[in-house]
């Protein structure tokens, strides 16, 4: 069969001027050359059982996406089901189309060869073009991609840092939920974001931070903590022996050992002693 010399001898559309429709936007064209291409096809091709469903979807989306009313589709569809050899009755077609109706489905020139079993040749005849296989937004979708990378680099280290989801939220000036996301995904693979070199340094700045910390809690408090362990000291002090022991208060009164009868000091002495070891410990904190 010489399909080129068959399609010379078809107009487009000629039994369906009814359904005409004229496009307008870019989409609206390429639902009207995809719906003039199944007519063509249903005309060069005889729709056996197993396609009449598949055929009368792909038609119905095409003539929604060439700008058709939902009424206009499904009567061009029911009409192109009279042509049939054996065809299906209204109301299946109507069931079938029912949620497509609904949802306004955009499918690709892909998907309509494949599941009609388009040939080459045929394609040729319909004047319905395959899209090339590319990513036109591939340096788009790097750019995004590169970017949110960035951002959750920034969550993971300030969450290693130490500071809570709420906090970082406000700094980044993301929502919590996506904080909480972004930890989620991360904590038990830190390697994804970041180099080991660069997660020693992190945590070796989070030590930093929380010993700067301790410290400077501990230089407020180092009074308080100064006058109630010395009252501790001072009430064992006065329940301890009255023979010194070989610490270092007897170290600091400069007691040599010897017998306990020779290292007799008395318990002021002991608590004088006492209170210069700590001023000394607390002097070099």
């Amino acid at each position: 069969m010489d399909l080129p010399k068959i399609y010379d001898t078809i107009s487009a559309c000629t039994q369906n001027r009814k359904f005409a429709h004229a496009a307008f936007s870019g989409t609206e064209i390429i639902g009207q050359q995809r719906v003039d291409a199944l007519l063509r096809l249903s005309t060069i091709r005889s729709i056996q059982e197993g396609y009449r469903d598949i055929f009368s979807l792909h038609l119905f989306s095409a003539a929604q996406m060439a700008g058709m009313n939902t009424q206009n589709a499904m009567d061009l569809c029911k009409d192109i089901n009279s042509s049939f050899n054996a065809p299906l009755p209204n109301c299946k077609i109507e069931q079938y189309l029912s949620t497509a109706a609904k949802k306004q489905y955009k499918f690709r020139t892909q998907r309509i060869i494949d599941d009609l079993d388009i040939t080459a040749e045929e394609l040729s005849s319909i004047g319905l073009k395959q899209n090339p296989n590319r990513d036109s937004n591939r340096a788009r979708n790097a750019r995004n991609a590169e970017k949110k990378r960035n951002r959750d680099r920034t969550i993971m280290r300030l969450h290693l840092s130490g500071f809570s989801p709420s906090s970082i939220a406000e700094k980044v000036g993301h929502a919590y939920n996506t904080i909480r996301k972004v930890v989620e995904t991360y904590k038990d693979s830190f390697s994804q974001l970041f180099t080991f070199k660069e997660l020693r340094y992190i945590f070796r700045q989070r030590i930093r931070k929380v010993f700067s910390a301790l410290k400077a809690d501990f230089q407020n408090m180092k009074h308080n903590i100064l006058c109630s362990y010395l009252t501790s000291l001072g009430m064992q002090c006065t329940s301890m022996s009255i023979y010194a022991s070989t610490d270092s208060f007897s170290r600091n009164a400069d007691v040599r050992a010897g017998p306990p009868e020779q290292n007799f000091i008395s318990p002021s002495t002991k608590s004088t002693l006492l209170r210069i070891d700590l001023l000394r410990m607390f002097s070099y904190s």
